[in-house]
């Protein structure tokens, strides 16, 4: 069985541990080390959300060094003020399950709001660490495979990531060892899975799904597996292969929690009593087939309330009531966080509710929500899972009330007044698959965003009936919708049509608003391509012409092709 013990402190002559530096930066070949906006921009693989951190600066600081890494006799540390995190990652041998034991060393002062972050950004530990103490808390964590977000192969993930948020903890050492325990494997949509989050750390300016705070409520010698993915349905968690995953990790004594419907209600075939039915039970069968033992989680309620009267508008009823039903007739324990998270939502109300939520989103928590969110479903399954054979599970959830909560008010996140933010590191497009394809309009947004640095995202609000949630374009339809990048004259009965072909014409508008949120624009001026626009589009058409995208003899109404919008896009620079 595996078993690693690294060294932080200077000059450790120990055979039994290995030795790091505030210098050691991780790479495949040494199999060990800090991960820094250093190492992870010149590796693809550390950027990969799903299988690192999840930790990500946004655009603004970009070719800019935040991480700062010191080592004196008590260990490796940050010399930022500011909410930087530290990472270190490691390689281990196997798919399985790892028991992982931090040593932190205070001194004079007590470290408050010391936040511990398990794999791909999964809270462990919340709290303050008192003075002169030196800090030991193990947590278990899952290694298993992962399709992230925008791609359809399965990535294989044997590395174990350990970040730890707050002023100047002083890591001392880190034990990974191999063990065998029950794991928690969770399946669900975007309201549920491990999402991505940014620094210098702020709670409300991250998504965040309960499942991956779930861990905090987790004592040591159970883990969590989750691979809930955003815009997935009861159908397209197993036709995208995220089941197979579980499938083949799953073994007798695990637990399978599912919470789906957000998408779900997006599509006729799958109503509560139709097609999510249906797709509940399989899973159910099945999963008692392997020995293991599923739970029914009930939909987070969305902060949705009616225009006309300001009463609770709930669009997920249906899909609650059919869950509960579903529990009582397979004798399924039913965790009902939809009745929870409602309760909340109602007794908090619109306004005071809107800081558990991302910013101008009313589906997805952001760090802070999802804390709470993920405290109903452990107080929840501690109420309902009364089962003997739950007794493995319950009896490792502590499901505490943490002194978390959000100011009065969030806002969206915005660069420091004291950046220049410019296009300066925005990518130049090589090698662009089927260059000779007909591009669509999620092909141009896709360019466009990747081009003028957008930072990626991974939820999606359903503002357009033919864009579902599960497709790879989601959320860069969601990102451009954010940034004010579609006119509305490319809008059609809440339609994007985001597979059409897109004409220069389009192309242009995109283009041109997406330049709006980077830098101050020209007032628009008058020239001979014009007659040629389309009347909404002749105020992007001319400024244009005026930054010297195109020039008066271009075709407006010509299709472009994937590596002339590469082309385009890569002007942005």
């Amino acid at each position: 069985m595996f078993n690693q013990t690294f060294s932080f402190l200077p000059n450790k002559e120990n055979s039994s541990f290995i030795p790091v530096s505030k210098d050691t930066l991780f790479n495949k070949e040494l199999g060990y080390g800090f991960v820094t906006e250093e190492n992870r921009s010149n590796n693809k693989s550390l950027q990969i959300s799903e299988i690192n951190s999840a930790f990500d600066i946004p655009f603004w600081y970009q070719g800019h060094k935040l991480t700062s890494i010191e080592q004196d006799l008590f260990g490796c540390f940050l010399s930022n003020k500011e909410n930087i995190p530290l990472t270190f990652k490691c390689s281990v041998p196997n798919r399985g399950n790892y028991n992982v034991t931090i040593c932190i060393k205070t001194n004079e002062q007590p470290l408050k709001n010391i936040m511990i972050f398990t794999g791909r950004r999964r809270l462990a530990f919340m709290g303050t660490i008192g003075s002169n103490e030196t800090f030991k808390k193990t947590f278990t964590v899952n290694v298993s495979n992962i399709i992230p977000r925008g791609f359809q192969e399965v990535f294989t993930d044997l590395t174990i990531d350990i970040t730890v948020l707050g002023l100047n903890p002083r890591i001392t050492s880190l034990k990974v060892e191999e063990i065998s325990c029950p794991t928690l494997y969770i399946a669900g949509d975007s309201t549920v899975t491990d999402q991505g989050g940014t620094y210098p750390y702020k709670p409300e300016h991250c998504y965040s799904g309960w499942g991956q705070m779930l861990s905090l409520y987790m004592l040591p010698n159970i883990s969590l597996s989750n691979h809930a993915h955003s815009g997935l349905t009861t159908e397209s968690f197993r036709s995208e292969g995220h089941y197979n995953i579980v499938l083949e990790a799953i073994k007798p004594g695990d637990y399978f929690l599912m919470q789906f419907a957000h998408n779900d209600q997006k599509l006729a075939h799958l109503t509560s009593d139709g097609g999510y039915r249906t797709n509940i039970l399989h899973y159910i069968d099945e999963i008692r087939n392997l020995g293991a033992y599923p739970i029914i989680v009930t939909p987070l309620a969305r902060n949705t309330w009616k225009g006309n009267d300001g009463s609770y508008n709930d669009l997920l009823d249906a899909y609650a009531k059919e869950c509960i039903k579903i529990g009582l007739e397979t004798n399924v324990p039913v965790i009902d966080l939809h009745k929870r998270s409602l309760d909340f939502i109602i007794a908090h109300g619109l306004e005071q509710s809107k800081p558990y939520f991302y910013p101008d989103d009313y589906t997805h928590t952001n760090d802070y929500g999802a804390c709470v969110m993920a405290r109903f479903v452990a107080e929840e399954c501690v109420k309902t899972c009364t089962d003997t054979i739950f007794r493995p599970l319950i009896s490792h959830l502590i499901p505490c009330n943490y002194s978390f909560y959000p100011p009065a008010t969030i806002s969206n996140p915005t660069p420091p007044s004291h950046l220049n933010v410019s296009l300066e590191h925005s990518p130049i497009f090589s090698n662009v698959e089927r260059p000779n394809d007909n591009a669509t309009r999620v092909d141009a947004l896709d360019f466009i965003i990747k081009s003028i640095g957008f930072f990626p995202t991974n939820v999606y609000n359903d503002m357009f009936t033919d864009v579902i949630g599960h497709e790879w374009f989601a959320g860069v339809v969601e990102c451009a919708y954010q940034n004010g990048m579609i006119d509305q004259a490319l809008i059609m009965d809440n339609q994007f049509f985001p597979l059409k072909e897109v004409t220069l014409e389009v192309f242009i508008s995109l283009l041109i608003n997406a330049l709006k949120s980077r830098q101050k624009l020209p007032v628009p001026v008058s020239c001979v391509l014009e007659k040629k626009a389309s009347n909404w589009c002749i105020p992007y058409i001319q400024l244009a012409i005026q930054l010297g995208f195109i020039d008066n003899n271009a075709d407006l109404q010509k299709v472009l092709t994937r590596g002339e919008v590469a082309q385009l896009a890569s002007k942005l620079r």
